[in-house]
């Protein structure tokens, strides 16, 4: 199994859903809109960004250090 497909395993196994996401868009022709669909509900009201976004932050307040690229 080449490096790429397991990386692939790897992020549908322990990924969050707007991560697969992420990876369906770069590396397997998905579609932008869907990546932002699927991150809007992380989104806050303050423009910052929450919810477990990043795995080891679960706190629902914004976070300066979760900025999605």
């Amino acid at each position: 199994m080449a490096d790429i497909d397991k990386a692939r395993c790897y992020v549908h196994a322990h990924g969050n859903l707007w991560e697969r996401v992420l990876w369906d868009y770069l590396f397997a022709g998905g579609i932008l809109e869907r990546v932002h669909a699927f991150l809007f509900p992380y989104k806050n009201p303050d423009g910052g960004w929450g919810h477990g976004l990043e795995h080891d932050i679960m706190a629902p307040l914004s976070n300066s250090l979760v900025v999605p690229m």
